[in-house]
């Protein structure tokens, strides 16, 4: 059975798949077979139970690494579909008694806003913005950290927590890389290859057919993608999918509106949480 888990918990278009790819080079931290298994954020992951979870590793050589993954629907607890993550893996770590850490790294609120928006408006789900309402509430909450990381806080140790800058992450990799394994209590002096290299910044993966955009919402499919695996539908990603060159920006208008929303957050973000990073655009 696996015992220690690191669970890359978000926050979503935050960098964690440039994080999962380095960390997973680590002799000792073995990367799960998909980024994000989506476990304990989707109910029906969930009901296939924790032997299910854990044959999501190779289990060859496994012991005594440290079974890696990094599914950002972990901190997404006002969506609509997702579970209670947190509340998830506090019951698995009780029935079984593994061991879990959590890495939450953190990206200027607004600009991770554009960059959620940005995604959904590939997807065909959003429009061009003239006003904070036409936002999914939804988006601007995965931007709330302090209210997602209370979820973790209430169940699990401070100890077992660690929160990660974006911008330092994309500055001084190394310096990152070093602290993470410190904390995860892995040779910090292992040298990690390609740190540099981004994933999903500006190029964005869409359908190469305008018509799947709007069939991949219907409730047929809908079934059909909850039915096959992981590996099915990172195939079909690859085949149906084309990398864009794109970008999208807020007006400022509403910045100063979302900002506005998101102050009283980030200031307990710093009070309880006690982090605050100096280069975000929204200052308290």
């Amino acid at each position: 059975m696996i015992n220690n888990f690191a669970l890359i918990i978000g926050a979503m278009k935050c960098g964690t798949t440039s994080l999962f790819n380095c960390l997973a080079q680590h002799p000792e931290i073995a990367g799960c077979k998909y980024k994000e298994p989506h476990f304990f954020s989707k109910a029906e992951n969930f009901a296939k139970g924790f032997d299910y979870y854990q044959n999501l590793w190779d289990q060859q050589d496994l012991t005594p690494k440290i079974a890696l993954e990094a599914t950002p629907g972990y901190t997404k607890v006002t969506h609509q579909d997702p579970a209670n993550a947190a509340a998830n893996i506090a019951q698995v770590q009780q029935e079984y008694g593994v061991e879990f850490k959590f890495i939450y790294i953190m990206r200027d609120p607004l600009e991770r806003i554009e960059s959620h928006y940005l995604h959904n408006m590939l997807k065909g789900n959003e429009a061009k913005l003239t006003a904070v309402s036409q936002i999914d509430q939804s988006i601007i909450d995965t931007s709330k950290y302090a209210m997602q990381l209370d979820e973790y806080y209430q169940r699990f140790t401070a100890d077992k927590i660690l929160l990660l800058d974006f911008a330092q992450f994309t500055v001084n990799p190394d310096q990152s890389l070093r602290q993470i394994c410190q904390f995860l209590q892995v040779d910090p002096s292992f040298q990690f290859q390609q740190v540099q290299k981004a994933h999903n910044s500006s190029q964005r993966l869409r359908l190469k057919f305008p018509l799947l955009n709007s069939l991949r919402h219907t409730q047929l499919v809908k079934s059909w993608r909850s039915a096959i695996s992981e590996e099915q539908k990172y195939a079909l990603k690859s085949i149906f999918g084309q990398r864009k060159q794109v970008s999208f920006k807020l007006p400022e208008h509403l910045k100063t509106e979302i900002a506005q929303e998101l102050k009283p957050d980030l200031a307990r973000l710093h009070e309880s949480y006690d982090f605050q990073s100096s280069s975000w655009q929204i200052k308290l």
